[in-house]
């Protein structure tokens, strides 16, 4: 069996994917807003003490949480993640490596393929004292022109086993 090209791609939040992730994030601000605008409708707002103090830390906690998922989604706008078939092993540069680093070796599973879209995950090796990295990468046939079949071609690629004979 031929072994799939080298390819290299980067996996950016763009078109489709942006939108999904945005509409998440507008369908969990509004879960938070409704909950707490039904809140308010049945037991009122609490004037003072421990309510007041529970119903100021909620409000502040999911203001952050959605600030938190904004901010990641910014990033993960603005800084793409890339992605290496060397035709042995997968590779993954993340934000803030190197440019000159290989990146980190791992492996790539697809999780959702609807034919023009995917959403991979890639998963570092394990091994030494760095935990295992894991990173969720959208890419769409509108973003990565001629990598797009080198792509599907080496995620259909069986891995060679690298270690010992199965016991």
């Amino acid at each position: 069996m031929r072994t799939a090209p080298s390819i290299q791609i980067e996996a950016e939040l763009r078109g489709g994917w942006w939108l999904a992730a945005g509409g998440l994030w507008l369908l969990a601000a509004a879960a938070w807003a409704g909950a707490l605008v039904w809140h308010i409708r049945l037991e009122g707002l609490p004037e003072t003490g421990a309510g007041l103090l529970l119903w100021s830390v909620v409000c502040l906690g999911g203001l952050a949480a959605l600030s938190a998922a904004g901010t990641a989604m910014w990033h993960a706008r603005r800084h793409p993640v890339r992605l290496c078939w060397n035709g042995s092993e997968w590779r993954c540069t993340l934000p803030g490596q190197a440019e000159v680093d290989d990146g980190l070796p791992g492996q790539v599973d697809t999780v959702i393929d609807v034919g023009d879209a995917m959403l991979l995950c890639w998963a570092s090796e394990p091994g030494g004292d760095a935990p295992r990295r894991r990173v969720w990468l959208p890419v769409a046939r509108s973003t990565q022109g001629p990598a797009w079949h080198g792509l599907r071609v080496a995620l259909a690629q069986p891995i060679a086993m690298t270690e010992g004979p199965l016991t």
